[in-house]
């Protein structure tokens, strides 16, 4: 909107020394400028907060300037239309990021969440030889932590996918070995169903916000669109207390 030449009067307060009986018609003023500096200062991350400013500076256009200045108003205008237009272009992009970052925020608030027994039996898989020759698909608490830290999941099934896969794997090398083991994996496979069940709305709602990442995901297969992606939000922050290993 600022590139526009319609902007200028816009761009600025209005000078109340020149023009005083604004202040008496005009009880909530703003500009181009203000909402610029918000934008700048980090104060604004909310679309619909800047809508509503963007509409307030119409309104108070259309009621000050209906009669002085019908070209002004129209103009006004015409600044909506270009700033809504522009509003939908970046949430286009915005939204999908959006939804990963929050995806990704929640399993490792999970993680962090789990009582420590599971981090104590489940963080590493053993990675010895007797190990691999059992396990052809290795998969731990660390490595979905890890996942989640580069956005590699974009819906429930995929970590569902994963703590499944860390079960099977355990059912497969501990069964004999580690008796107490699988019940455990079980358990943990349950506890991440329950977890994602009672996250069932929220996580409807970022999965449709995904978007076209969607269709990247095949259960836990490492194809998903990661920290790579053009469109990829800034990298998640690990949560502040870290999760027992």
């Amino acid at each position: 909107m600022w590139a526009e030449a319609i902007s200028v009067p816009f761009r600025a307060p209005i000078d109340t020394r020149h023009v005083p009986e604004y202040r008496t018609l005009i009880k909530r003023p703003t500009d181009l400028g203000m909402m610029r500096t918000s934008a700048q200062e980090e104060k604004r991350d909310d679309m619909e907060a800047f809508k509503a400013d963007l509409s307030l500076m119409v309104d108070n256009c259309r009621t000050f300037n209906c009669s002085r200045s019908p070209k002004l108003v129209s103009d006004a205008t015409e600044l909506h239309s270009i700033g809504m237009a522009a509003l939908k272009r970046q949430r286009d992009l915005t939204t999908p990021a959006q939804a990963m970052l929050r995806l990704s925020r929640m399993v490792l608030h999970m993680l962090e969440q789990l009582p420590p027994v599971y981090h104590s039996n489940f963080n590493k898989s053993p990675g010895t030889k007797e190990y691999n020759q059992v396990v052809k698909t290795p998969m731990d608490l660390s490595k979905i932590k890890d996942k989640a830290l580069s956005f590699q999941y974009c819906h429930r099934r995929g970590v569902l996918a994963d703590v499944e896969l860390l079960r099977d794997n355990c059912r497969a090398f501990s069964a004999q070995r580690q008796p107490n083991l699988p019940p455990m994996a079980d358990k943990l496979v349950d506890h991440f169903r329950e977890q994602l069940e009672g996250k069932r709305a929220e996580l409807d709602e970022i999965e449709r916000n995904v978007g076209s990442w969607a269709s990247k995901v095949q259960g836990s297969q490492a194809n998903t669109p990661g920290a790579s992606h053009p469109c990829s939000p800034p990298a998640a922050t690990n949560p502040s207390t870290p999760a027992a290993a």
